[in-house]
C-alpha cells in the first residue's frame, strides 16, 4: 500500500472518521434528507402554483408519491417548476400554463415506465448508470419528443451559449454507459459512506465536446438552469479513476445546489477575490462551492491512497494528484492547498458575507476534514451567535425590550419537523422561503407577545446561552420581517 505522503500525520482512522462526518451532517451532509427536502419544495411549490393557475392545479392533481419521486427527479420538470416560481414572484401568472404542459406530458409518460424519468422515456436508448441504474445517460441520437426536445434546448443554453462554448453533444452508447457505471462503483468503493449520495444527486449525465475562451470544456454542472443534470467530455471516460473524480466533482455541485434549496448559505454575494490557480476572480458563492468540492476531495484522495492496493487489480493504478484540475503556472496544484486557501478565506474576510447557515457550512467542512487540510474549525460560539459568551451561570445582560410581532394574513406555512424546517410562501410578494430551526421558532412565536425573547430563550435554553439566544433570535426577526413574513404591531424597540 502507497503511504499518502500529503498527510503523514493522518490515519486510517481519521480518514473514516471525516467520511463518516462529511456523509451524516443531518443539514448538508445527508444526502437522503436533501433531497427529501427539495421534494417536499416542490410538493409544497405545486400547491402554491395551483392556486395561481387551475390548469397547474389540474395537471398536479392526485400525484402517487412513487410517481412524484421520479417526477421531482426528471431535469426537465424540476426545470419547469424552478421556472414557474420565478414567473409567479414577477406575477407572470399566464406564463403558468407552459408549466401545466409539461406537467401533463410528464404524466403521460410516467404511465409508460415503471421505473424511467419522464424525460428519459423519450429518448431513443436506455442508458442506464450508477447505484441502481438510476443516472440517466442522454443517448443525444434520434428524433426527441416534445420534453426531450425542451431539455436538449436547455442543456445547449446552460452548457454551450451560457459558457460561450463551440462544440456540441456527442452521442453515447452502452460503452459509455459501463464507463460511467464502473467509476460510481469505484467512487462507492473508495467513499463507502459517501460515494451513493453524492451519486444520487445526479440524475442525468450527457457527453459534450466544447472549447471556450478559457480552453477545454471537461465538465459542468447543470446548477439551476438544468437541476440534477452533468456533463463530461468523452475523453474523461479513457481513465475510471478519472470519472470517478469527475462524478464526485460535479456531484458535489448538484448537492451544494439541492442545499441551496432549502438553506441560504450567502448573504451578500458581489464581493469577489482572486482565485490563484486560475487567474480569475470568483463570487463568494463560487467560492463556498469550490471549498465544498476541494474539503471532499482532500478526503477521496487520502482515501484512495489508503484503499489503492485494493482496488488497482480493477481499476488499475491510482494516478496522480487525481480529481484535481490544472492550475496556472502550478500554484495551489493540491486539493488540500485550494482547500486550505478557501476554507481560510471563508472563516477569514468572507465571514461577514455568509449566512448563519453558510457559517455553519463552511464550520462543518473545516472541523469535518481538520485532520485532511490542517485549518482550524471556527469556534461553536461564533458559529452560534458571533458574540463573547460569558461563564455559563452568568445572567445575560439585558437587552431592549422587543417590539411585538405577528404574522400577517395569508402567510401559508408547510411545517416539516422531521427535517428541522418549515416552508412559508408570502402572497404579498409571491416569494417562496424556507425557514431553519431558528427562524421557524421565532415565526411561531410572533403572535403578538409581549415577552418573546425570553420565550425563546427558554426555547433554545438546551443548546444556546441567553446572550446568544437574544443574538440569534435578532438575526432571526430581521430576516423575517424582510421577507414580509413577519411584521411589528407595537411598542418596543424593533429589531
Amino acid at each position: 500500500m502507497r503511504t499518502p505522503m500529503m498527510w503523514p500525520e493522518c490515519d486510517a482512522d481519521a480518514v473514516w472518521a471525516a467520511e463518516e462526518k462529511l456523509a451524516r451532517h443531518p443539514a448538508f451532509g445527508e444526502s437522503e434528507r436533501i433531497q427529501r427536502r427539495t421534494h417536499a419544495r416542490y410538493r409544497f411549490a405545486l400547491e402554491i402554483l395551483g392556486t395561481r393557475s387551475s390548469s397547474v392545479a389540474e395537471s398536479a392533481a392526485g400525484l402517487a408519491d412513487g410517481d412524484a419521486d421520479r417526477m421531482w427527479r426528471d431535469p426537465l420538470v424540476r426545470k419547469a417548476l424552478e421556472d414557474g416560481l420565478q414567473r409567479l414572484e414577477r406575477d407572470e401568472t399566464e406564463a403558468l400554463d407552459d408549466l401545466a404542459i409539461v406537467l401533463d406530458l410528464a404524466r403521460d409518460r410516467l404511465t409508460r415506465s415503471r421505473d424511467l424519468l419522464p424525460t428519459q422515456v423519450e429518448d431513443d436508448l436506455v442508458l442506464r448508470a450508477g447505484p441502481g441504474g438510476r443516472i440517466w445517460l442522454l443517448s443525444m441520437t434520434g428524433q426527441p419528443g416534445p420534453l426531450l426536445s425542451r431539455l436538449h434546448k436547455a442543456m445547449v443554453d446552460k452548457f454551450i451559449g451560457h459558457n460561450e462554448l463551440t462544440g456540441q453533444f456527442q452521442p453515447a452508447d452502452s460503452a459509455a454507459a459501463r464507463s460511467i457505471h464502473q467509476a460510481g462503483e469505484l467512487l462507492t468503493a473508495v467513499l463507502p459512506r459517501l460515494g451513493n449520495g453524492v451519486l444520487d444527486h445526479i440524475a442525468a449525465v450527457a457527453l459534450l465536446t466544447g472549447v471556450g475562451p478559457k480552453g477545454r470544456q471537461l465538465s459542468a454542472a447543470g446548477g439551476d438552469h438544468v437541476p440534477g443534470m452533468i456533463v463530461l467530455d468523452p475523453s474523461l471516460l479513457e481513465s475510471v479513476w478519472t470519472t470517478a473524480g469527475t462524478l464526485l466533482h460535479e456531484g458535489l455541485h448538484l448537492k451544494a445546489f439541492d442545499t441551496t434549496r432549502s438553506f441560504s448559505l450567502v448573504s451578500a454575494s458581489p464581493v469577489t477575490i482572486e482565485i490563484p490557480w486560475r487567474h480569475a476572480r470568483w463570487d463568494v458563492r463560487r467560492v463556498l462551492f469550490a471549498f465544498h468540492v476541494y474539503a471532499h476531495t482532500a478526503l477521496f484522495q487520502a482515501a484512495a491512497a489508503y484503499r489503492e492496493e485494493e482496488l488497482s487489480d480493477q481499476y488499475g493504478g491510482l494516478p496522480e494528484n487525481v480529481a484535481v484540475s490544472r492550475g496556472t503556472a502550478g500554484t495551489y496544484a493540491s486539493a488540500v492547498e485550494r482547500a486550505q486557501f478557501l476554507g481560510a478565506r471563508l472563516a477569514g474576510d468572507l465571514d461577514d458575507s455568509l449566512t448563519a447557515d453558510g457559517r455553519r457550512f463552511v464550520g462543518w467542512l473545516l472541523e469535518s476534514t481538520a485532520p485532511l487540510i490542517s485549518c482550524q474549525p471556527p469556534s461553536p460560539s461564533k458559529l452560534a451567535a458571533r458574540e463573547p459568551v460569558g461563564d455559563a451561570d452568568e445572567p445575560a445582560e439585558p437587552s431592549p425590550r422587543l417590539a411585538r410581532y405577528a404574522r400577517p394574513p395569508g402567510i401559508l406555512v408547510r411545517p416539516l419537523p422531521d427535517l428541522e424546517i418549515a416552508f412559508a410562501y408570502n402572497p404579498a410578494d409571491r416569494a417562496l422561503s424556507c425557514l431553519n430551526l431558528s427562524a421557524w421558532a421565532a415565526f411561531e412565536l410572533c403572535d403578538g407577545r409581549i415577552d418573546l425573547e425570553s420565550d425563546y430563550r427558554d426555547l433554545v435554553r438546551a443548546k444556546l446561552r441567553p446572550a446568544q439566544a437574544s443574538q440569534q433570535l435578532r438575526l432571526a426577526l430581521l430576516q423575517l420581517t424582510a421577507r414580509g413574513l413577519i411584521e411589528t404591531t407595537e411598542g418596543g424597540d424593533p429589531l
